[in-house]
């Protein structure tokens, strides 16, 4: 089998002063971006929380954005990874160490009510109060603990805390309601309809 019939006669090396031109000019360009806009460094090299979560059933993110932003927290991003069940969402790194304080205690209240949530349903924050009294290292561990205590209609209402390993951190408590999601879609998507 024969590609090309006559080999062709490219001056690699009398070319060279061009490319050496073209790669200075590309290294020189890259160099002034880096220095006009910054890196976009992500969560890998200026700390934060990556919290990575599965669910019995698709999540839609934008629902999940929306419980975020209800919820109170800011400057987060939301994705799936490997299936539409699995989410990871990604917290900036916080001074006093409450974004891993909040969001442990919002994955506890998840996780303690998402299993017994009728086919079709899912819980919103719509409130959370907590008093966070006492700092954690970093590297420490921390637990976070939710009871559910009170159920009004579709309102559950949790009491939530969090300790370090060696003292409790942070005490409160987290509303959330129970929505169907196709209702829920439904008003989102006539909500959209009339604003636009």
């Amino acid at each position: 089998m024969e590609f090309l019939k006559e080999v062709p006669a490219i001056r690699f090396m009398a070319l060279r002063r061009y490319w050496y031109v073209i790669s200075a000019l590309v290294v020189a360009g890259s160099i002034v971006l880096v220095m006009v806009r910054g890196l976009n460094l992500t969560v890998d090299f200026t700390g934060g929380l990556v919290l990575e979560m599965g669910f019995s059933r698709p999540v839609d993110l934008e629902e999940v954005r929306s419980a975020l932003g209800t919820g109170g927290l800011e400057d987060f991003q939301v994705r799936t990874y490997g299936t539409a069940k699995e989410i990871e969402v990604r917290l900036p790194p916080a001074e006093t160490g409450a974004a891993v304080d909040e969001a442990r205690r919002v994955t506890a209240a998840l996780a303690a009510v998402e299993h017994l949530l009728p086919e079709g349903h899912q819980s919103l924050g719509v409130q959370l109060d907590v008093r966070h009294f006492a700092a954690t290292p970093v590297g420490m561990k921390v637990e976070a603990h939710a009871e559910l205590i009170a159920v009004d209609g579709r309102m559950l209402k949790f009491r939530v805390s969090a300790r370090d390993e060696r003292e409790p951190i942070s005490e409160g408590t987290h509303e959330r309601v129970v929505v169907n999601v196709a209702r829920f879609d439904r008003r989102m998507e006539a909500k959209a309809g009339r604003s636009t």
